[in-house]
């Protein structure tokens, strides 16, 4: 079995955006998915974007620049639209910037899945788009740092390191563990 075929039976497609050009390049699994014909296309940058929602295509490329700077993974859902902004489905991405090579563009390549809707009378389900945790952490470390540098002994600086708990590991799931630790001198 080719990989097209195993991708299309688990209804996951692959999308790549070429950051200089801004051309944007689905499989026909992936066109499918954003509300296209189900046929493998190139599209101009502004004509990919209005398949999503418009606050999610801001919180996407948000997203994309920091997983650029860090050399990470980029993932976040995504709510696909009709021209008229009614939502269709919801769609996740997890997708890497691979350079160019010479120049200081980038390639994103990446995979796009349905998200199934959450069952009548459950929660939305699922946590909420990546860029709020990826926000968390950075308030977290900006928090941490300006504890940490307001210690003014090594006693300090333990106490604050113990108070410390990273968005998503801790049982609140707050970072309110730092104000905590750096308010209570």
């Amino acid at each position: 079995m080719r990989t097209e075929d195993l991708l299309a039976a688990i209804a996951t497609g692959l999308w790549r955006w070429d950051s200089v050009s801004g051309a944007v390049t689905y499989d026909a699994e992936a066109a499918r998915l954003v509300g296209l014909p189900a046929e493998a296309v190139t599209l101009p940058e502004a004509a990919a974007r209005a398949c999503f929602h418009p606050a999610d295509w801001l919180e996407v490329k948000a997203i994309v620049e920091l997983a650029v700077a860090e050399g990470t993974l980029a993932e976040a859902r995504l709510r696909i639209v009709d021209e008229k902004g009614t939502v269709l489905r919801t769609v996740r991405t997890r997708s890497r910037p691979i350079a160019r090579g010479g120049d200081d563009g980038y390639y994103l390549l990446g995979t796009l899945q349905e998200v199934p809707d959450p069952l009548p009378g459950t929660s939305a389900g699922g946590p909420p788009i990546t860029g709020d945790w990826r926000r968390n952490r950075e308030a977290f470390l900006l928090d941490a740092g300006r504890a940490l540098a307001e210690a003014m002994s090594t006693a300090e600086v333990l106490r604050v390191a113990a108070g410390l708990s990273m968005p998503g590991f801790s049982r609140t799931g707050s970072r309110s563990s730092v104000s905590r630790a750096s308010g209570s001198r």
